[in-house]
């Protein structure tokens, strides 16, 4: 099936199972899609596009189709995996929760990251800040890399005394 938002917010709080999609979702402009609680599997043809506000506040997200989304995605808690080959979402904000995705996985974020509070990138794939874009990191909050590569040709700003894990 298809979800094309019109207007307002959609949150979306699935049940005891996984919700498994295999349709588009656009999110245009003036728009919010939240997965709020519950695990959702985006399989095979299940694209999520737009330009309005995505957003995880709770649930567990897993991707496997490459996306292309020019939005504002916003991860405040739960898990956002990202398992495709490669893709793009224009501007992040991680404030808790985790950044995940699988071996060979591969995202870019061509405009703005700003990671907060604590939070994590636990990746095995890459997750990339190209050139022109922009990766900030700042406040005290513990923050985690793990598993995965961050790779910066962009600007990094690094404020705050915050501590950063790395590793396994």
């Amino acid at each position: 099936g298809v979800i094309d938002l019109v207007t307002g917010l959609l949150r979306l709080s699935g049940g005891s199972g996984v919700d498994t999609w295999s349709g588009d979702v656009t999110v245009p402009v003036g728009t919010t899609l939240d997965f709020n609680a519950g695990t959702f599997a985006l399989g095979a043809g299940s694209v999520v596009s737009g330009a309005g506000a995505l957003s995880v506040t709770g649930a567990t997200v897993n991707v496997a189709e490459p996306w292309a989304y020019t939005g504002a995605f916003s991860i405040v808690s739960g898990t956002f995996n990202y398992n495709a080959p490669s893709g793009s979402i224009a501007n992040v904000a991680l404030s808790g929760g985790a950044l995940g995705g699988g071996a060979g996985s591969s995202l870019s974020v061509p405009t703005v990251f700003s990671w907060t509070g604590t939070s994590g990138i636990i990746s095995a794939g890459t997750v990339s800040i190209p050139v022109g874009a922009n990766l900030t990191i700042a406040d005290a909050a513990t923050k985690a890399l793990q598993n995965g590569l961050l790779s910066v040709g962009g600007t990094l700003v690094y404020s705050g005394t915050n501590t950063m894990n790395t590793g396994q």
